[in-house]
């Protein structure tokens, strides 16, 4: 069993890199590498460039630097056989943009990104007419406004890159718009990736952008509020069924019913409580409310107490996995009220384990689906992505002895 060090993780990143560097396009050995370069998957070039651009620092060097380009010309090639163009985060611009803004801060190789800038932004605003329609039809659906796909990372690219104060402005007001419909229905998707999770998340960062101004300020405090009652109410409806509540919050919930003794196991990023307990931290804070932060500092000291199988985290990366809830935890770094050190270490100590020498890239995603594709049985899938790979485990490891890497987990609304 591996135990934390940092020799020992020095010593299997810089493994890592060194696998990296010996392929000429390392994305053709992903699992399914070859048909996924189709289309411009974060998971495929952007992924690659963010991990290295977090070695340079990591090493204090610029040594991934040629690399970075000859990735940088891979990226703009793939780009070029595109036949539209689509504004996920998962699957499109949006992630593009955010790594090729990560190449330029962090990994101090100079790209000029103003034309693709300013295309970006004429893009969201046409997506905000197209939203703005489907709002007054009433057919507004998760992939116009959640994280993975939708306008949640529009607006978080937005107030990390952009001083377009209208076009952030616009988009807060349209997200919380989708917000409104949302709530109208009975089934709500309360995860950060697909549901009001993510909402929650993006907005309680817009709650600090310089650009708003009162009136988008209130609106924003307006949409906190109701998603947090929401959770709260959840809460309380689960603790008169006296459930443990170190998982209150599931996948999907009918707001209308609900089942004080329904239970959510999974302690993931994506869809489990840890990522929704984060979010509602900060608008606890934004909100000065003391009676949530409460809530949520319990159960952040009760995750704490709890065995590595009952997370029922199986695979490593950070999506659905070990990195995942290990990246949110080491955000809370400056939080007094909640102690999380015994299941961090005890994470750490697991992802560690769970990396294997013999194997080339060391890491291995585990689950029923990989890249869109679901599965009978749980496989293991070689992915070298952030969201479902290893650059995912790499960056949450050199997280551990570096706290300057922690930043790449701004991009995933930490």
């Amino acid at each position: 069993m591996m135990e934390i060090n940092e020799k020992i993780i020095r010593h299997i990143v810089d493994n890592f890199y060194k696998d990296l560097n010996s392929y000429s396009n390392v994305m053709y050995i992903n699992d399914k590498g070859e048909e996924m370069l189709k289309g411009y998957y974060f998971d495929n070039y952007p992924s690659i460039l963010i991990f290295l651009s977090y070695y340079n620092l990591f090493t204090n060097s610029q040594i991934a630097t040629p690399l970075i380009k000859k990735y940088l010309n891979y990226l703009v090639s793939s780009l070029k056989k595109q036949k539209r163009v689509i504004l996920s985060f998962a699957y499109g611009l949006t992630g593009v943009l955010l790594a090729l803004k990560v190449v330029n801060k962090i990994g101090k190789v100079n790209i000029n990104l103003t034309e693709l800038q300013n295309n970006y932004e004429d893009l969201v605003r046409l997506r905000l007419e197209i939203i703005n329609r489907k709002i007054k039809k009433g057919t507004i659906k998760s992939l116009d406004y959640d994280f993975i796909n939708g306008l949640s990372a529009n607006l978080l690219t937005l107030l990390l890159f952009s001083n377009n104060k209208f076009l952030i402005r616009k988009c807060v007001r349209y997200l919380c718009d989708c917000l409104d419909s949302v709530l109208t229905k009975t089934i709500i998707n309360l995860g950060v990736a697909h549901g009001i999770g993510g909402i929650m998340l993006v907005l309680v960062q817009a709650s600090k952008n310089e650009y708003l101004d009162k009136c988008h300020r209130l609106k924003v405090e307006r949409s906190l509020k109701q998603i947090s009652e929401i959770y709260i109410k959840i809460y309380i409806t689960k603790k008169e069924g006296k459930q443990k509540l170190i998982n209150p919050w599931e996948d999907r919930i009918n707001i209308k019913n609900i089942n004080p003794n329904s239970l959510k196991r999974r302690q993931s990023w994506c869809y489990g409580t840890p990522g929704i307990a984060y979010g509602l931290l900060e608008v606890a804070k934004q909100l000065n409310d003391t009676y949530l932060e409460k809530i949520v500092s319990n159960i952040f000291n009760k995750i704490n107490t709890i065995d590595l199988i009952d997370t029922e985290l199986e695979t490593p990366t950070f999506c659905h996995g070990i990195s995942g809830l290990l990246s949110i935890l080491l955000n809370l770094k400056d939080n007094n009220r909640i102690n999380v050190n015994l299941i961090k270490r005890n994470l750490a100590i697991e992802l560690l384990n769970k990396y294997d020498s013999s194997r080339e890239f060391g890491f291995r995603d585990y689950d029923f689906v990989s890249r869109g594709k679901k599965y009978e049985n749980k496989k293991e899938f070689l992915d070298l992505g952030l969201l479902n790979g290893a650059t995912g485990c790499f960056l949450s490891l050199m997280s551990l002895i570096d706290e300057r890497i922690l930043s790449w987990t701004k991009i995933f609304l930490l």
